[in-house]
């Protein structure tokens, strides 16, 4: 039987499990932000997958950061010698981390890279909190569940896919501050309306070329407009640049965008894949939206994400697989520019105020502040 933790710090610590995208990484340190403003002097760690993006993201943070040696499951049968030796040196440094930090609570973000963490802090009885951003939960919380301590989830719709709903706090997305600092800020009619279109953290190949037929075909549509494109990657950034000039747009193209109000601001209108933090973000926003979900996303999850999303907001949903899809790219382009445009302000269903729960931090960290308390850290004063 696992010896029984002591906890000396009285502002608890937390290890942040996971990651690989910023999908992931942001939720994790929205709530580490949140846990700080509680606890100003507790340790706050980020265990990864040594991803580019995951390091460039948290490089930006005032975090510490590890990468562990794991590689994705889905590499066990192609590469089995190379899988079992990153697990094993995985759970070795594991733990490591967990011995030499003495986390209150670990906090697995999903992705694959969230395994040998929780599982040696389960072994540890340490408080396992699992954040799911999506409709349908990921391939890792799906396993880790049995290990967690609780869930917390940011669509209602998720809950079928985890096996022990007691286990479940419906409690949104936990978003960083930078968002609703923004969402506070006025629109400014003095600047051109901004067309956001993003792939994500990694970009999108798809969005990249679709965009770039439709300039290259109604370049007139965009007169008025300031576009703002992240494309994931150096060369196709160039590439657009060049497109911009010889078709005289506007705009501001880079692989990524540091900051939301470097990729938010004064945005009418955007065109995004439809990952879970992404549409959280847009939802707080009240950006209109074209989305284009990942056609061969985990379960589905991207499609769900997104027509969940459009029941509630203003956004149009465009599948990969319909037929004739720049055409119908095009269409909702052209719908949704002149719309934006002649809008005063962005818009948003009645109902995204009433959906958007805009306190997701914080009811996270009241979580996982019950489960330390209801732990044997009997050393730990509540803020």
């Amino acid at each position: 039987m696992p010896s029984q933790k002591v906890f000396t710090n009285k502002q608890p610590s937390i290890l942040f499990a996971g990651g690989g995208t910023g999908g992931h990484i942001y939720p994790g340190i929205a709530v580490a932000e949140r846990w700080q403003d509680c606890y100003p002097d507790a340790s706050i760690l980020f265990a990864g997958s040594g991803r580019e993006i995951e390091r460039h993201i948290l490089a930006k943070s005032y975090f510490k950061y590890e990468a562990l040696p794991f590689v994705s499951p889905r590499t066990a049968l192609r590469h089995p010698l190379r899988f079992l030796k990153g697990w094993r040196e995985s759970r070795k440094l594991a733990r490591k981390i967990l011995r030499e930090f003495q986390p209150a609570a670990v906090i697995g973000l999903g992705g694959y890279a969230s395994y040998p963490l929780v599982i040696a802090a389960s072994q540890q009885q340490i408080p396992i909190i699992l954040l799911e951003q999506n409709a349908v939960a990921g391939r890792a919380n799906q396993h880790l569940e049995k290990y967690s301590s609780k869930v917390c989830i940011s669509f209602t719709e998720s809950i079928q896919t985890f096996t022990n709903p007691l286990k479940i706090d419906l409690t949104g997305n936990p978003l960083r501050q930078e968002i609703f600092d923004l969402k506070s800020a006025a629109f400014d009619e003095n600047l051109l309306p901004t067309l956001l279109i993003t792939g994500g953290s990694q970009g999108s190949n798809l969005i990249n070329e679709t965009v770039i037929k439709f300039f290259e075909s109604y370049a007139n549509l965009l007169k008025g407009w300031q576009i703002r494109h992240q494309t994931g990657n150096d060369s196709i950034a160039i590439q657009i640049r060049d497109l911009f000039r010889q078709r005289n747009l506007q705009g501001d193209v880079r692989p990524y965008f540091e900051s939301p109000a470097d990729l938010y601001q004064n945005v009418k209108l955007a065109i995004v894949r439809a990952g879970g933090t992404s549409l959280a973000e847009l939802e707080a926003l009240k950006i209109p939206a074209i989305i284009i979900p990942i056609a061969n996303s985990v379960a589905n999850h991207q499609v769900l994400n997104a027509k969940t999303f459009a029941s509630r907001n203003a956004a149009v949903v465009i599948e990969e697989s319909e037929n004739n899809f720049q055409n119908a790219f095009s269409d909702a382009m052209t719908l949704q520019l002149a719309k934006a445009y002649s809008s005063p302000e962005k818009s948003c269903t009645d109902s995204c105020e009433k959906n958007f729960i805009p306190n997701a931090a914080n009811q996270v960290v009241e979580v996982i502040k019950r489960l330390i308390e209801e732990s044997d850290v009997s050393c730990f004063t509540p803020a």
